[in-house]
């Protein structure tokens, strides 16, 4: 008869007795069990399922910053309704319109690169491929296209795009934001918007458009611009992008 085959080894434990402080030495010593890393299970199995993975930010916790990304699913159908009304009749925000929709507004503002104007020919050259500060301004109605990216620099435009809403809602017109999904280009727009008009802070604005739009989430970078535009409003001294990235919202 061969002979038996050996069991498999197995790799071992260590039980580590770890010394308290002084202070605590009547206390018996905890008991601390080190799992070799082979025997230590992923970090996926160890979380709940959908528990997103929390990293350190810069940003502390706010309502800026406590809803979750959409997906980009989601992000497209952010407004199933319609254009959403985010200030007193006169500012509507939205994601990509039509050319029916864009129509029933007195001013579009564009503010994504890569969104054609819906009232433009069908023959018509497509968007610019890099952003510029000019807007481009054509009649019937008013159309005012500023080609931003996600990382484009917003604080140099803010100033002519906010001054117009205000003088076209002062007219009593209604102006239609929108970038392609409604979600984090047009709507760091509006919330520049409203804490001009407000003199409010950031928080306070964006907590307000957000109450009307609830998808809106823009990425941290034009969050930092938006802390920049706050500064300029309220003539301080404008910080570096490093010193931006360290501030906390509170």
């Amino acid at each position: 008869m061969p002979p038996l085959p050996s069991p498999p080894r197995r790799m071992p434990l260590a039980l580590d007795l770890v010394d308290p402080p002084p202070a605590a030495r009547r206390r018996p010593p905890n008991l601390v069990l080190r799992v070799p890393p082979a025997l230590a299970p992923p970090l996926s199995a160890r979380l709940p399922p959908s528990s997103p993975v929390a990293l350190a930010s810069p940003v502390a916790a706010s309502a800026i910053v406590s809803a979750p990304p959409l997906q980009d699913a989601e992000a497209r159908n952010a407004y199933p309704d319609g254009p959403v009304d985010v200030y007193g009749g006169a500012i509507f925000l939205f994601s990509e319109p039509s050319r029916a929709v864009a129509a029933q507004y007195d001013v579009v503002i564009n503010v994504a690169r890569e969104v054609i104007n819906p009232f433009a020919p069908a023959s018509s050259s497509p968007p610019p491929t890099a952003a510029t500060t000019t807007p481009m301004t054509v009649s019937s109605p008013e159309y005012i296209f500023v080609p931003w990216e996600h990382t484009s620099k917003l604080t140099s435009d803010l100033p002519y795009l906010t001054d117009v809403m205000a003088l076209r809602a002062a007219e009593g017109k209604r102006i239609l934001v929108h970038c392609q999904c409604g979600v984090s280009r047009s709507a760091s727009l509006v919330v520049a918007y409203v804490m001009k008009e407000k003199s409010w802070d950031l928080n306070q604005a964006y907590a307000f458009v957000k109450r009307k739009a609830p998808a809106i989430g823009p990425n941290m970078g034009l969050i930092f611009q938006l802390m920049e535009w706050g500064r300029i409003l309220n003539n301080q001294p404008v910080r570096d992008a490093d010193d931006s990235d360290s501030e906390s919202l509170s």
